[in-house]
């Protein structure tokens, strides 16, 4: 080493430190990816998730008030009204709770969704015994 001139040295000097500062930020730009794939899992599998969960919560609750109504004033003409926005509020939550089953759930979501998925049966259906037809 002693032998090199002052300018080789320099030369070897600055592609040793290009060489470390290539590997760090490729480092970086391996680290960047690899967070911007978690944030993309936590998106897709929880926040749009929330979104879904909130239109079945919206479209449920519209629902219990629709039987209500109809629970109430048992006319054709309620029935006739209030049924239509009853079937359209079943079909969206029959295709959003499909879209939400699709995404990625922790076994203790599974669970919950699954329980969530009977009662919802059971209470549709014990409202529906109870509108005279």
């Amino acid at each position: 080493m002693n032998n090199l001139k002052i300018s080789t040295r320099l030369i070897l000097l600055v592609g040793v430190l290009s060489a470390l500062l290539m590997a760090v930020g490729l480092l970086g730009l391996q680290g960047m990816g690899s967070s911007n794939d978690s944030l993309k899992t936590v998106y897709e599998d929880r926040t749009v998730a929330l979104g879904q969960l909130a239109e079945v919560q919206f479209r449920m609750l519209s629902n219990a008030y629709l039987l209500g109504q109809v629970s109430a004033d048992s006319t054709p003409a309620v029935l006739n009204k209030f049924g239509d926005q009853l079937d359209t509020n079943s079909n969206a939550i029959t295709k959003v709770w499909g879209a939400y089953m699709a995404t990625y759930l922790t076994p203790q979501e599974a669970d919950i969704a699954k329980k969530f998925a009977e009662a919802e049966v059971a209470f549709f259906e014990s409202r529906m015994t109870e509108i005279p037809v």
